[in-house]
């Protein structure tokens, strides 16, 4: 009777292991590391987030996916971390996904947005981000109530806002125009939720970063017209360049030219000393000293992002291979390519921790 009774409970237990799925432990599985945004297939919702471990080597794909049993969505835009919380833009799903920043389960989502584009959080717990708006052409910062995971109210600004900087109180967008083009920069007074002023810079403004010295710089994709693609019609294209601004005075200081149909795109600072810039353009990513005013090119390829690791003092940057799964490379700050693994489709950039 006995040896009846432990078969049974041996035969139970096994029975129970094949028909439960046992619990994934992933508590600080992601406090630290790389991660890649892949935007994905538009129309589709292949967008995804890869996580690298420095210390392990190890690459994980679809980190949302694997916590959740669901997709992100359509478009991964952007994502950011701000205290517990990890903040993922879905730009053609209209909304935010909001995860548990070590172990990326759900927490909420922050829904009702108009093709939002970037998110940066204030101390405040209110945070913003730039909407190109349902035709993209109708230009609003939406603000976000972070307790409540709420929108609270939006602000009208120029065609096309796109990523944001905070400093002194005011936030300072950058204007690539969405479906057109626009050559702003718009700061605005975080007091009243009001544009205090619009800087004129060249066209096609794209990021911007604020150096050492306190001074912004901002990257300039100029307008790029083509005869017949890839072939550029440069009579009817626009110069691209780095603009450097002045925001105690909020005005133009500096303009570096880069020439018509040149796009500089993927403005990245170098975050441990804050006084060399690094981008894309031409083939090539770049590196240019805001102390000297020399550029130089680093390393050539096709990309279509680019991050600093201030933790190895390392350029990563991501190929541009279309619907295919892109590659995440890692150079050294002389630019001699370290290592390299797989990512996700079109992967636009990285957020470190």
């Amino acid at each position: 009777m006995k040896q009846f009774f432990y078969a049974l409970v041996c035969c139970s237990l096994f029975l129970s292991a094949c028909t439960e799925k046992p619990p994934i432990n992933t508590t600080g599985v992601y406090s630290e590391g790389v991660f890649t945004i892949n935007e994905g297939v538009f129309g589709q919702t292949s967008g995804s987030i890869t996580h690298y471990n420095r210390t392990e080597g190890r690459v994980s794909q679809k980190i949302f996916k694997e916590a959740n049993s669901r997709d992100l969505g359509d478009v991964v835009q952007s994502m950011s971390f701000y205290e517990d919380k990890v903040y993922i833009v879905v730009n053609n799903s209209n909304k935010i996904e909001v995860a548990d920043a070590t172990t990326f389960e759900e927490k909420g989502q922050i829904t009702g947005l108009r093709l939002p584009r970037y998110f940066l959080a204030s101390a405040s717990d209110r945070a913003y981000v730039s909407e190109w708006g349902v035709d993209g052409l109708t230009g609003t910062i939406a603000v976000l109530d972070l307790n409540t995971q709420t929108l609270l109210n939006r602000i009208s600004v120029g065609v096309g806002p796109e990523k944001l900087l905070l400093k002194n109180g005011k936030l300072y967008v950058t204007h690539t125009g969405g479906y057109t083009s626009n050559n702003i920069i718009s700061v605005l007074d975080l007091t009243t939720n009001q544009v205090e002023t619009t800087i004129p810079v060249l066209d096609k403004p794209n990021a911007c970063v604020e150096a050492m010295d306190g001074s912004i710089w901002v990257a300039c994709a100029g307008e790029v017209a083509y005869l017949t693609y890839p072939t550029i019609d440069t009579a009817n294209s626009t110069a691209s360049g780095l603009v450097q601004i002045n925001p105690g005075t909020n005005t133009v200081v500096e303009t570096i030219l880069f020439g018509k149909g040149n796009p500089v795109e993927s403005l990245v600072l170098n975050a441990n000393n804050k006084k060399v810039l690094y981008y894309r353009r031409a083939g090539k990513v770049w590196q240019y000293s805001i102390s000297s005013g020399v550029e130089e090119a680093l390393f050539s390829g096709l990309f279509y992002g680019l991050g600093f690791d201030a933790v190895t003092n390392s350029i990563y940057a991501t190929t541009s291979v279309g619907v295919n799964a892109a590659d995440a490379q890692r150079y050294d700050i002389n630019g001699n390519l370290v290592d390299f693994y797989g990512v996700g489709v079109f992967a636009n950039g990285f957020v470190f921790r």
